[in-house]
């Protein structure tokens, strides 16, 4: 199972080459958007937020994004949260966007006020069509929700002693890593979750939803195919091939001759693809009615 890392960044560690970055090895960068009541307060949003966003993109990173919370009520949660996702429109984040929970005086709220703050400041954001994640400490997580209400999300768990007991996405293993095109001291976050694959598969965090491709279905499975020896097939086979070209539904002119070669095959796919078929170079039965209705000859 792959494990893909990545430090968390803000204004604190000031300018950082995410080429760099990149280039030792990480896959992800975890950025911070801001904090508190960024409509009230635009200053609050991070200054680094745009740049590191731009540049972490250009050198290839995956990009998550967190918010972290000053609110006390479930009011000032929900509109943290609307401010938070103002300044996410127009960006796609091939991590999960975050709720970063922590403070003091949040610990020293009741639990069921945590929890309806943490719902209504994550429902602003799914509702939006985001992936979001519950980030705080597993002391903090375990102590002010329960294990029923965090089942709900996806978290992001930072433990520096060792690897979290409870269920997590991502972990947060130290504040105090050394990254090339980072000065200082890092967080560093590590996960075995393809994020990347979830974003983009189910169309959340700004990327539209990927639909697959229809598998096509086969026209003939027998018939004329490159360097078949039944001349006088091959032969009138191309005969109206060639008007197939005048007519400019093929673009190769092939030779008035028996050889089904490079070019026959190009027509003869051109054809498939023209009528909705798999191409697989065969001139069958089937293949050759269609041909004929679509130049009139019978």
């Amino acid at each position: 199972m792959a494990t893909y890392t990545g430090p968390d960044l803000s204004v604190h560690n000031g300018s950082v080459n995410m080429t760099s970055v990149k280039a030792a090895g990480n896959t992800f960068v975890m950025l911070r958007e801001g904090y508190g009541d960024v409509l009230s307060y635009p200053n609050q949003k991070d200054s680094t937020f745009e740049k590191n966003y731009t540049n972490a993109k250009a050198a290839g990173l995956w990009v998550g994004v967190y918010h972290y919370m000053y609110a006390t009520s479930v009011a000032g949660a929900k509109r943290e949260a609307e401010g938070f996702l103002a300044n996410l429109k127009g960006k796609t984040f091939e991590m999960p966007v975050c709720l970063d929970i922590e403070e003091q005086r949040q610990y020293n709220l009741s639990n069921s006020t945590v929890e309806a703050m943490i719902k209504a400041f994550i429902d602003v954001l799914e509702k939006a069509g985001y992936f979001v994640s519950l980030y705080s400490y597993e002391s903090f997580l375990t102590s002010k929700t329960s294990a029923s209400f965090r089942a709900k999300y996806d978290v992001w768990c930072a433990n520096i002693s060792k690897t979290p007991s409870i269920t997590y996405g991502i972990h947060q293993y130290t504040f105090s890593a050394r990254v090339n095109g980072v000065s200082g001291n890092v967080d560093m976050n590590r996960t075995t979750k393809n994020y990347k694959s979830i974003m983009t598969t189910n169309g959340l965090n700004g990327f539209k939803k990927q639909t697959a491709t229809p598998e096509l279905k086969v026209l003939d499975s027998t018939g004329l195919k490159r360097n078949d020896t039944n001349a006088l097939a091959v032969l009138a086979y191309k005969q109206m091939l060639l008007l197939a070209y005048d007519k400019k539904y093929v673009t190769k002119k092939v030779a008035n001759d028996a050889g089904f070669g490079e070019g026959t095959e190009i027509d003869t796919n051109e054809l498939l693809k023209r009528f909705g078929y798999k191409q697989n170079g065969i001139a069958g039965t089937n293949l050759i009615k269609k041909l004929g209705a679509l130049l009139g000859v019978k």
